[in-house]
C-alpha cells in the first residue's frame, strides 16, 4: 500500500505490485479486479474497461486462491491440505471498495473518502473506486494548431477566445468544475462538430458523450 501523505484528503492509489493502478496490463488477472461492496449481489470492478463482472464470471476466469502467511507460504488446514479462497470471495475480503464515484483527476481508488448524493464523507478505513478514465494522449506541436484556431475563428469570431479557453480547461484541469456550458449554435453543416472532434480525443473519447436536443430537454435526463 503506497504511503499515505500527511493531508486533510488522502487519495493514494493501491498499486498491486509493481504492474500499474489498473493491474497486470494483459489478459485478465486477479489484480484487475475489485469487489464493490455496496452493491446488492456483489459485483466486481473490471478496473481497464471499468465495467461490473458478477461472481460467477470472475470465478470462470480466475483459479481459486492460495491464502500465504506473512512470509509467502501457503497456509495449511488441521488435514495438511493448501487453503484456497474461491477469486471472488479473495476480492471480498482483500480487494474491497465501499463505492463507486466518477471523479476526473482523481487517482483509481481514492481513500479515505465515501460519496453519497454527491457528497464527500470523510472516513478512515474505506475507499471509493473512481471510474473515470484519464486520456491517453500523445502531445503534439502547437504550432501546428493553427487550422482548428482559424476554423474557430470563422465560425464564432466573437466568442472563439472564450471557447478555445473553455475546452483548454476541460482538458488540462479535468477535475475543476467551470460551472458553466457552452451553447454552440448556428446551421447546420457550418462545422461545430469539426470544432469539437480533437476535443474529444484530449479528454479521452469515454468522458464524451454525444447526445440529442430532445433528449436533452425532455424531462428525465442524466444532464438536468
Amino acid at each position: 500500500m503506497a504511503k499515505k501523505a500527511k493531508k486533510t484528503f488522502s487519495a493514494t492509489v493501491i498499486k498491486p505490485s509493481t504492474i500499474g493502478d489498473e493491474g497486470t496490463p494483459t489478459g485478465v488477472h486477479l489484480d484487475n479486479f475489485f469487489s464493490v461492496m455496496n452493491m446488492t449481489g456483489r459485483k466486481y470492478m473490471f478496473a481497464p474497461c471499468r465495467e461490473f463482472w458478477p461472481a460467477s464470471s470472475v470465478n470462470a476466469r480466475i483459479p481459486p486462491v492460495v491464502l500465504r502467511d506473512a512470509n509467502g507460504q501457503p497456509l495449511v488446514d488441521s488435514d495438511g491440505k493448501v487453503i484456497k479462497l474461491a477469486a471472488n470471495k479473495w476480492l471480498d475480503k482483500f480487494r474491497p471498495v465501499e463505492a463507486v464515484t466518477w471523479a476526473p483527476g482523481l487517482p483509481l481508488q481514492i481513500q479515505d473518502r465515501l460519496i453519497s448524493k454527491g457528497g464527500w464523507i470523510d472516513r478512515q478505513g474505506v475507499s471509493c473506486f473512481n471510474q473515470y478514465r484519464p486520456p491517453h494522449i500523445k502531445l503534439g506541436d502547437a504550432s501546428k494548431a493553427g487550422p482548428w484556431l482559424d476554423h474557430i475563428h470563422r465560425i464564432y469570431p466573437d466568442d472563439a477566445l472564450h471557447i478555445i479557453k473553455w475546452n483548454a480547461q476541460r482538458v488540462q484541469f479535468p477535475g475543476v468544475k467551470i460551472n458553466h456550458a457552452l451553447v454552440l449554435g448556428g446551421a447546420q453543416g457550418i462545422g461545430k462538430d469539426t470544432l469539437l472532434h480533437p476535443v474529444s480525443y484530449a479528454v479521452g473519447p469515454y468522458n464524451f458523450l454525444e447526445t440529442s436536443p430532445v433528449r436533452m430537454l425532455g424531462r428525465f435526463n442524466p444532464f438536468a
